[in-house]
């Protein structure tokens, strides 16, 4: 739906401005100002300026509440940015900005580096997720997958930096300004379009627009069979390259095309796939697991599905749906087929140092794997990300935050790196970073329990032990069986001097484990609050047992301060070959 004659789509309430909210019919540019300015906002603090629990509670804010100051959220902000955006966001139109255009200038008075989440523009393009114009909603999966692919063939173009895919996806359903988009991802050039397929035809619109004025540099429309779908992009991909070349970078390279399979039924079930993984839930899993068979079904030989299928079934042992053993053990068998299918592909080795690492606590095997998959595709943020954490276990702090950092430019919108950020700064006991990191995450996504649980780590380690004990408690809100918030609970109640209250907690954990699976980490955790020494080492040889992940961070979790002086934890990080 296009609100004014400038055409950014307002889609939700979270980016309505208050006239547009009140039901005025005479809207004008200022209207897109505000709009925009609630995405700025948003790709900057990770949440919209305002929500709620409703359509009607949301826009009744934007009606009626000042927005938050984006410095309150985001303290590493510039001034001027926050000045901006208040501005923009302001609830009289005659107060806002008088276009687009000026509010974007106002943005980029404080480039070159003011943005810590910005880089340069040089040498740079986003490619915006393509928007699914078809019928049927099921075919996102294809307007997703072609960016995707368009996204991998431009990241092998030398010379050229791609913006993230998770940078690029964040604006997915948001009101688009390309001058705008251009400033939040520090690109040269914006790439978006439009997918529409009906039976077995195929409609693709491609536009390349320069960043800094939103003027269009290339377009064109692909009315083709289904079939030609390898072609198409292809032709794009040189199309780009070639217009970038004539625009303003003379001396990138020439795209290479490389087609992992040419099966159009293998490559379009691998979409599914991966769209399906990165769903990031139980049900999810599983079905990209299906989606990954029946792409290998119609082409043995293609390798990315076969290293999809092993990032499957590693991530499903995390939703407890597959017994650790038995997905470590899938998870390295897909990702060495993958390997041995094509061993220049990044994503195969960084599926397979995921099991050496969490699994088979191979430390020297995880980097060497890492640092190749990082050697094919310097800007992997997965690969920068996981990485970190290798380094950091084996005494090599310093270069682990850097790790994680970098990957934090390349790819600023993913929650799960951001998140990990948040972990390593737990781990180098720098608290204030952590929490930094950690409501950034839960600004980015207030569901996802995982950080809650970190977050109470933190506070817990800071002596805020009431903040500690609700952060948990969340968690357990969002994942009723999450043993491990469960057992954080038991912790935090045994050091706020609680100890019935968490001798309680754990027979519960007790009782549920006679019914079903409960990690002895919970158990270790636990016990480590309540200082029941024989007991903690009685379990970590059970997480030991059940090969836990949790252990190959024993040497720098700050929970292990009340054992540190045993001999038995010396003795069991030798075992951990720690």
């Amino acid at each position: 739906e296009h609100v004014t004659e400038v055409g950014l789509a307002i889609g939700t309430p979270e980016y309505m401005s208050p006239e547009q909210a009140a039901g005025d019919r005479e809207l004008d540019g200022r209207c897109d100002v505000y709009a925009l300015a609630c995405v700025v906002y948003e790709m900057l603090a990770g949440a919209p300026p305002f929500s709620g629990e409703s359509a009607r509670a949301i826009v009744a804010k934007h009606l009626s509440e000042p927005p938050p100051p984006l410095r309150a959220r985001r303290p590493d902000a510039p001034a001027t940015v926050e000045q901006a955006l208040a501005r923009a966001l302001a609830k009289d139109p005659a107060d806002r900005f008088a276009s687009v255009a000026e509010f974007t200038a106002a943005l980029e008075e404080t480039r070159p580096g003011a943005l810590p989440s910005l880089v340069g523009r040089t040498r740079s393009i986003a490619v915006l997720p393509f928007v699914n114009a078809s019928a049927d909603p099921e075919n996102e999966y294809l307007s997703d997958g072609i960016s995707d692919e368009l996204i991998n063939a431009l990241t092998k173009v030398d010379g050229l930096r791609i913006a993230s895919r998770t940078s690029a996806f964040a604006l997915k359903g948001k009101p688009q300004d390309i001058r705008a988009i251009g400033a939040l991802l520090g690109v040269s050039a914006v790439l978006a379009g439009t997918v529409r397929k009906s039976g077995a035809r195929l409609r693709i619109t491609a536009q390349l627009a320069a960043a800094d004025d939103g003027r269009t540099l290339w377009s064109e429309r692909y009315d083709r069979a289904l079939d030609d779908v390898f072609a198409i992009q292809d032709e794009i991909a040189r199309t780009i390259v070639s217009t970038l070349r004539t625009s303003f970078l003379a001396d990138i390279a020439e795209p290479t095309p490389q087609r992992d399979t040419h099966s159009l039924e293998a490559y379009s079930l691998y979409l599914k796939g991966r769209f399906c993984w990165n769903k990031r839930s139980q049900e999810g899993v599983l079905e990209s697991i299906s989606f990954f068979k029946q792409a290998i079904d119609h082409d043995p030989d293609y390798a990315l599905a076969y290293s999809g299928l092993s990032d499957a079934y590693a991530l499903q042992v995390d939703y407890r749906s597959v017994p650790v053993t038995e997905g470590y053990r899938l998870a390295r068998e897909y990702a060495l087929k993958a390997l041995e299918l094509d061993d220049t592909l990044p994503e195969a080795h960084t599926s397979l140092a995921w099991v050496l690492h969490v699994y088979d606590w191979d430390w020297p095997g995880a980097m060497r794997e890492y640092a190749r998959a990082l050697e094919l595709n310097p800007s992997f943020a997965t690969a920068h990300h996981w990485y970190s954490f290798v380094l950091l276990v084996n005494g090599q702090a310093e270069q682990a935050v850097m790790e994680a950092l970098t990957a934090l430019e390349l790819d600023p919108s993913s929650l799960s790196v951001r998140r990990g950020v948040g972990w390593l700064s737990y781990y180098t006991r720098r608290y204030a970073q952590a929490l930094y990191h950690l409501r950034r995450a839960i600004a980015m996504n207030p569901t996802s329990e995982d950080t809650y649980r970190v977050l109470g780590l933190v506070l817990m380690q800071q002596g805020a032990y009431a903040e500690a004990e609700r952060a948990f408690r969340e968690a357990i809100t969002l994942s009723p069986d999450l043993s491990y918030a469960t057992a954080g609970v038991a912790h935090v109640l045994a050091l706020s001097g609680r100890r019935r209250e968490a001798e309680a907690i754990v027979a519960e954990l007790e009782a549920r484990a006679r019914e079903r699976y409960v990690t002895p980490v919970a158990f270790c955790i636990a016990h480590l609050g309540l200082k029941n020494v024989d007991q903690v080492f009685h379990w970590l040889d059970r997480a030991y047992e059940d090969r836990r992940g949790w252990l190959t961070y024993m040497k720098v979790d700050p929970i292990f301060d009340v054992v540190r002086s045993e001999p038995r934890y010396e003795a069991f990080l030798k075992r951990m070959r720690l």
